[in-house]
């Protein structure tokens, strides 16, 4: 993937959970990994949160190009509260 994809695929994130999407290169060779926080998943389990981003993945990116994500966490903003 090139950044320009990683780019377009943030600015999807961020348009269709209406959250903060950041991305950071894993490699030399087009790996990207992903973190999105959005209010839109309080409620919502891991693996629905993880499907529903997986639509935007794979209407925003190729084939070729999607399977260059190598990782993509999924938070709600209470997710990141720490505790203790």
């Amino acid at each position: 993937m090139t950044q320009t994809e990683a780019r377009r695929l943030k600015r999807a994130l961020e348009k269709q959970f209406g959250g903060k999407a950041e991305f950071e290169p894993v490699d030399k060779k087009g790996r990207y990994r992903f973190a999105l926080t959005s209010k839109r998943f309080e409620k919502m389990s891991h693996l629905k949160r993880q499907a529903q981003v997986w639509e935007v993945i794979d209407r925003t990116l190729s084939r070729e190009a999607n399977v260059d994500v190598s990782m993509i966490l999924v938070f709600a903003p209470a997710d990141l509260i720490a505790t203790g």
